[in-house]
């Protein structure tokens, strides 16, 4: 069963990537700013992947590559001494390459065709010098061509799923007819607009023979939008900060001169520095009397309940205890060294 799994899951991403770059084989305009014939036609000719391929050996071979010399054609077979350069223009490796003019067909001592499977920088600078127009045949590979699968493959049933109904092979028939239409004209414009014409007769046509029994503009509406809504009660989208991430932002924050205490702090200023301070030491002295043991805490420091009023026990229950700990932490804060 998991073997099942995995190897569907392996098949729908191939069968995925397959169809995104088949879809973009189709779409997308590759661009040719040096417009060479041989260039349009190994557009049309490879899948948009390798077309940028073998348009940077078009280039190359156009930029890099230069005949130095050539034999005299003997039964139809010339053969040419093509020098590569770098980017510098310097010379660097030399290669010899054959051109039969029978079949056009080239073979350079590079054997780049064999191992990559399409043509060198050296074969098309060949093709430039004696005006070739277009790939050769047997240099067209089925596995790198544009419409080398079936259309099958790509159609609605296969690409969804494969209902049954008979409305439903019907329909998907139509859609995969029009795709296959389409893909075979994607470069004629003309055609494309032959094709557009044709299906809009259609669709008129079938518009005029089943009208539908009422027009949406004579339906009356009887669904408003609302007059108004109440969001109370939704809550404030504001989550409970810690006292750990309350450190993190405080230490954070850049620390200033307060004018009162002379002190380099992040949490008062001279305006409200006495009650702060004021603050800190209530804080302090409540915390230090409930880690004695022997003084109630004040109600508005804990929750309410916390403490004992008639026996003064600061140990009544979990929120005695809660309070006691909250205690304890603000006063390990305010007796931090760096606030001296």
């Amino acid at each position: 069963m998991q073997f099942l799994m995995c190897f569907d899951t392996a098949i729908d991403g191939q069968r995925y990537t397959q169809r995104r770059l088949e879809f973009e084989s189709n779409t997308i305009a590759p661009s040719m700013p040096k417009n060479v014939p041989i260039e349009r036609h190994a557009s049309e000719l490879y899948t948009h992947t390798l077309f940028l391929e073998v348009q940077k050996e078009i280039y190359r071979g156009m930029t890099f590559c230069y005949i130095a010399s050539k034999t005299p054609e003997l039964d139809g077979v010339k053969i040419y001494t093509i020098v590569h350069t770098n980017r510098q223009y310097k010379d660097i490796n030399e290669f010899e390459v054959s051109f039969d003019t029978s079949d056009r067909s080239v073979s350079c001592s590079c054997m780049g065709y064999t191992r990559l499977g399409y043509l060198c920088r050296h074969a098309f600078c060949v093709y430039r010098y004696d005006q070739v127009d277009e790939i050769s045949v047997q240099y067209q590979p089925g596995r790198w061509k544009r419409d080398i699968l079936p259309r099958r493959v790509f159609s609605m049933s296969n690409r969804y799923s494969a209902d049954t109904d008979a409305e439903s092979v019907i329909r998907n028939e139509i859609f995969d007819l029009v795709i296959e239409c389409t893909d075979r004209l994607r470069r004629n414009i003309g055609k494309l607009s032959e094709l557009s014409g044709e299906i809009k007769e259609i669709r008129n046509r079938v518009f005029r023979e089943f009208r539908p029994n009422r027009h949406p503009e004579d339906m009356e509406v009887s669904i408003n939008p609302p007059q108004g809504i109440r969001n109370k009660g939704y809550g404030t989208n504001h989550r409970l900060i810690g006292p750990g991430e309350k450190a993190v932002v405080n230490s954070a924050k850049t620390t200033r001169l307060c004018g009162n205490c002379k002190k380099y702090v992040n949490d008062h200023d001279s305006r409200n520095c006495e009650k702060v301070w004021a603050a800190k030491e209530a804080t302090a002295a409540t915390a230090k009397a409930a880690k004695a043991g022997n003084v109630a805490v004040p109600e508005d420091s804990c929750h309410v309940g916390a403490v004992d009023s008639s026996t003064g026990d600061t140990s009544a229950g979990p929120s005695s205890r809660v309070c006691t700990r909250a205690t304890r932490r603000s006063t390990i804060r305010s007796s931090d060294p760096l606030d001296e």
